[in-house]
């Protein structure tokens, strides 16, 4: 835009000879209306040269446009068509303080004044930055159980702990029997955590990165059980039951009839009474030929036939086992005769 001077020192620059500025009464109507050429109103201030401005140049009327000529700083009024420099205008300092700059912010994920910014630390974020986000501790903490994998300048949290499920904002532990020990975007639900292994649990425990118990009748380290063998058994299992060592062998004279995992030993052999865990042997002149359940005092065991006996053994299993008293005292009385 060509230049509109309302004080004397726009003007100092000039060189001597003559500049177009904006001011103009060219147009049918217009003369002697001066205004300038963004339409705005002329307020009067001038620095016409001597008898100027009198709509000539030389012996031509129809001067309509306003030229400075240098050294002098003075206005003239000439005809528009000529060739001349002209001098354009940039917003001066009151033109710029009317234009309004937007404060500086800081971005998502950070905390400052919006001229310095810093990112929120691990395990915090600002969802949407503010000037009251102005420190660490403005920053939002995680919910629980969720974090930001030691990333920092987050917007959200994105990952939840391991033995947890979720979107990585709100994360809920993995159920009783249940582990997760890697979380990943995956485990969205309970039902993509991990379920332990067979006879493994985490003895009612949620929010497990592992298994950590094996049932009772089991040995192992908690992941991986496996059954105590025949014979042997562990009642209430505990991490020292790693091996099949460990394992508590049965009572003597008690067994698991060739069970594995058990948690106590069930049957005593033939033989003998009792409930399984602890047996006793049938009494002298009794036997058991199959024990069973049934067969739990020494009057469950069957006594040798009338003048049989198992000449003071115990623990008989047949009948054969019970031996015939009146031959042996026939044979007592023979010898008798004899001599």
């Amino acid at each position: 835009m060509l230049v509109k001077v309302h004080t004397n020192h726009v003007l100092l620059f000039c060189f001597s000879q003559y500049y177009w500025i904006g001011l103009t009464d060219h147009g049918a109507g217009n003369e002697g209306n001066l205004q300038w050429l963004d339409g705005s109103t002329w307020t009067g201030w001038t620095q016409w040269g001597s008898g100027e401005p009198d709509d000539k140049q030389g012996t031509l009327n129809n001067a309509d446009c306003v030229a400075i000529k240098g050294g002098e700083n003075t206005w003239w009024d000439m005809k528009c068509d000529q060739d001349r420099n002209f001098i354009c205008q940039s917003p001066g300092p009151a033109a710029c303080s009317l234009a309004t700059t937007a404060a500086p912010t800081c971005n998502n994920g950070y905390y400052g004044n919006g001229a310095t910014c810093t990112a929120c630390p691990a395990n915090k974020y600002s969802a949407s930055w503010s000037g009251s986000i102005a420190t660490a501790s403005d920053c939002t903490p995680c919910n629980p159980n969720s974090h930001t994998n030691g990333q920092t300048g987050k917007t959200a949290c994105t990952h939840c702990d391991n033995g947890y499920y979720g979107n990585g904002v709100t994360c809920t532990a993995c159920p009783a029997n249940k582990f997760s020990s890697i979380w990943s975007g995956a485990i969205a639900s309970a039902a993509d955590c991990t379920p332990c292994n067979p006879n493994s649990h985490t003895n009612g425990q949620t929010a497990q990165t592992s298994c950590t118990h094996c049932d009772n009748g089991f040995y192992g380290n908690g992941a991986i059980c496996t059954a105590c063998p025949a014979n042997k058994f562990s009642s209430t299992w505990s991490g020292a039951i790693a091996t099949a060592s460990d394992c508590t062998p049965c009572n003597p004279n008690s067994h698991t009839n060739g069970q594995t995992g058990k948690t106590v030993c069930t049957h005593c052999y033939n033989g003998y009474y009792g409930n399984g865990v602890t047996c006793t042997a049938c009494p002298e002149d009794t036997y058991s030929t199959v024990w069973s359940g049934s067969i739990t005092s020494a009057s469950h065991c069957t006594d040798c036939p009338v003048g049989y006996s198992t000449n003071g053994l115990t623990g008989q299993t047949s009948l054969s086992s019970c031996t015939g008293m009146n031959e042996q005292t026939c044979s007592l009385q023979l010898s008798d005769s004899v001599y």
